[in-house]
């Protein structure tokens, strides 16, 4: 009989499935600096969907509970502080989330 390895989990929405991936992967490897639950919750809405500029915009509806433009740049800069948003090499008006890497 095969092992199975890994952790199983349900999930309903791609959301759901990218804050249960973080909750595992922020506890692995902790940020560097504070994040709140906020900035959780964008990264999710990013890895489940990518990141673009329209796609900053339209998280003030798309988390949880409505947020202003001015706290969505705060959540973004905290992301890019923390290395989750970087700006691409290959095209510098481009930003990939930090931990997901490219392998040729």
């Amino acid at each position: 009989m095969a092992n199975t390895f890994g952790i199983p989990f349900k999930f309903n929405t791609k959301m759901d499935l990218a804050e249960k991936f973080l909750d595992i992967y922020l506890t692995i490897k902790p940020p560097k600096e504070t994040m709140v639950g906020r900035a959780k919750e964008a990264l999710g809405y990013f890895l489940a969907y990518g990141y673009s500029k329209d796609k900053e915009k339209l998280l003030s509806t798309a988390l949880s509970k409505p947020i202003n433009n001015g706290y969505i740049r705060v959540i973004v800069n905290m992301l890019k502080n923390n290395g989750y948003i970087v700006i691409d090499s290959s095209n510098h008006r481009t930003f990939t989330i930090g931990f997901i890497q490219k392998y040729d």
